[in-house]
């Protein structure tokens, strides 16, 4: 005899929210930052949104990208990095295994924003030499 209750219709909602919830955010940031290895079968909202969410996060990926690469090109270069950026924002993002374009491209362009705040460092307060 089971002592479970079966699950009220706002658990079941919450529950059907929650996978939709976690398809989108494998789709947009790949399936690692949801905890799993691959996307689910089954369409988060549709197979047409899921399909539009995943272009629109590569695109926003390969921006990223662009613009954190550039920057650490020219981390004290804004006009320069800007032109960079655009000659390079088509450019495929590679990314490890599990992970989506959009997650590789926040990934960069924080290791942009760190260069140039190296940059600005060592431009005003530059780092003593070693004996």
């Amino acid at each position: 005899m089971s002592t479970e209750r079966p699950k009220s219709e706002l658990e079941q909602g919450l529950d059907a929210l929650s996978r939709a919830v976690n398809g989108l955010g494998g789709r947009i940031l790949g399936p690692k930052a949801v905890g799993r290895e691959s996307l689910p079968e089954t369409p988060a909202i549709s197979p047409e949104v899921d399909e539009a969410v995943e272009r629109a996060a590569d695109s926003v990926g390969r921006f990223l990208n662009a613009t954190g690469e550039a920057l650490k090109r020219h981390p004290l270069e804004p006009v320069e990095a800007v032109k960079d950026a655009q000659a390079h924002q088509d450019e495929p993002v590679e990314t490890p295994p599990g992970w989506s374009p959009l997650a590789g491209g926040l990934k960069t362009l924080g290791e942009g924003v760190m260069s140039v705040a190296e940059g600005v460092l060592d431009t005003v307060a530059p780092k003593k030499p070693k004996p």
